[in-house]
């Protein structure tokens, strides 16, 4: 998955895990997760901004 760093509320690095600030199903919704588009496509790093964009208006 691919999340807005807004998103991260807390770190715990001794349990290893990640808390945000969204739901499990607001997650589930966001556009899939795709290792081969993330950093070279600017138009699914666009898609995943906008459905984040409305939680942070």
């Amino acid at each position: 998955m691919l999340l807005p760093a807004g998103t991260i509320v807390r770190v715990d690095r001794a349990e290893e895990k990640l808390f945000v600030n969204r739901t499990r199903d607001e997650i589930k919704d966001a556009p899939a997760y795709d290792p081969d588009r993330d950093r070279g496509d600017s138009r699914y790093r666009e898609n995943v901004a906008d459905y984040y964009r409305p939680f942070y208006s």
